[in-house]
């Protein structure tokens, strides 16, 4: 079954008798450029989009960092409106993993340019559930 919008997923799933629905909110964005840089550089998947399209990768512009911080709490609010309208549980990141400015604390970087690592998922996965949604 394809879906058009996370929507419409939460929707469906709402309905469904087994259980409660939960989404998770992503990992904030990484704060260092140079950092996200030196990352990028090594995936295959930018090398090979920017050789298509004919640009040096290390010449490439970043989004600005707050840019990039504004977009992602954007998005996590318009995912919390959804999964309130839908009665769907909303899990926020662990507040531990954030840095003063929002960015994702390095130690919790995988080492690419978009994931945080498994001592990540271990304290997201590690908290006390049941005080979140009590």
């Amino acid at each position: 079954v394809l879906f058009r919008s996370l929507d419409d997923l939460l929707a469906r799933l709402a309905i469904r008798p087994a259980g409660r629905v939960f989404v998770g909110e992503t990992p904030p964005p990484k704060g260092d450029d140079l950092a996200l840089r030196s990352l990028m550089i090594r995936e295959a998947h930018f090398l090979n989009r920017a050789r298509m399209l004919g640009m040096n990768i290390a010449d490439v512009v970043f989004t600005p960092r707050s840019l990039r911080l504004k977009l992602w709490c954007v998005i996590q609010e318009l995912i919390r409106e959804m999964t309130a309208r839908h009665g769907v549980g909303y899990i926020g990141v662990p507040p531990e993993t954030v840095d003063d400015e929002g960015y994702l604390h390095r130690e919790y970087w995988e080492d690419d340019v978009a994931h945080a690592n498994s001592a990540y998922g271990k304290l997201y996965l590690n908290r006390d559930l049941l005080q979140i949604f009590a």
